[in-house]
């Protein structure tokens, strides 16, 4: 058996201690990414605070109030284009804009800019244009909402 001594510490000053109720400081990495933003309402700020909502553009208050709906569009774009089969295949990192009318159907789908085969732009834009997304936006979303969209090669 080992026996122990009792180990007397200082007492803490006042100016030591912290409040009880004092929150504890966000957790945090600080990492910053140079990656276009999502559509998931997921971004980080670079100051090391976590992720804000952002998902249509670039965060902020705004962006995140329909964060959730373009998550449901960017997934529904997505199943639109692999089961295309010009598109499926398809090498994407492009930009597209799409406006929608008020029962959720994409009324128009525009390319920012060009794939370099007109075809494909063809099969991006019509496989895009009247697709019914899975419920109507929300009253007051602004348009164009501007989707990023990547593939890669299976």
């Amino acid at each position: 058996m080992v026996e122990q001594t009792a180990v007397n510490e200082p007492e803490p000053r006042p100016e030591e201690l912290k409040p009880a109720d004092e929150p504890p400081a966000p957790l945090a990495t600080g990492i910053t990414g140079d990656g276009p933003p999502d559509a998931f309402g997921l971004s980080g700020n670079g100051n090391g605070r976590g992720g804000g909502g952002g998902g249509l553009g670039g965060g902020g208050p705004a962006a995140s109030r329909w964060g959730w709906y373009a998550a449901k569009v960017q997934s529904a774009v997505g199943e639109a284009l692999r089961r295309n089969p010009r598109t499926r295949e398809a090498v994407l990192n492009e930009r597209v804009r799409i406006w929608l009318d008020s029962g959720g159907r994409i009324a128009r789908a525009k390319l920012a800019d060009s794939t370099g085969d007109a075809a494909l732009d063809r099969a991006i834009v019509e496989s895009l244009t009247g697709m019914l997304l899975p419920e109507p936006p929300p009253p007051d979303m602004p348009a164009p909402m501007v989707l990023r969209l990547t593939a890669r090669r299976p």
